[in-house]
């Protein structure tokens, strides 16, 4: 599902997309879904399962890197951000899709789950095509 993140040259666009992606998942599943089974895991985990953690932590990592390069491919024409900013958002929208997957337990539809999505992806153009 994150293929589209990682592609070669991918922006904010393929970020929306995979968000797409995960609501659509939700809605082809019996709603209300059980939600990710990563982010679940984390709220449920032992604080000493330290291995499973890592693996856990590894995971978030792969997101957030991808959604921090998209983003700085997004930034490469205007050059609005820089590395921290970049950095700020990549860590808002790790946090947020985390979320997004965790209120696949308590949608009665996507209709919500596309919103959020939709106004995510309004602040992240904001804020790499601010032209103030």
């Amino acid at each position: 599902m994150f293929a589209a993140v990682e592609a070669e040259g991918a922006g904010i666009a393929a970020i929306g997309q995979y968000l797409e992606t995960i609501i659509s998942a939700f809605e082809k599943s019996d709603c209300p879904s059980n939600g990710c089974l990563v982010p679940n895991t984390l709220a449920q985990l032992e604080p000493d399962d330290t291995e499973t953690r890592k693996l856990l932590e590894e995971h978030f990592k792969r997101q957030e890197d991808g959604i921090r390069t998209a983003i700085t491919n997004e930034n490469k024409a205007q050059k609005h951000l820089g590395k921290k900013e970049i950095d700020a958002l990549a860590k808002f929208v790790t946090i947020s899709v985390q979320g997004l997957a965790t209120r696949f337990r308590m949608a009665p539809d996507a209709k919500p789950l596309r919103q959020f999505a939709r106004t995510l992806i309004q602040i992240l153009e904001a804020q790499v095509h601010d032209d103030s």
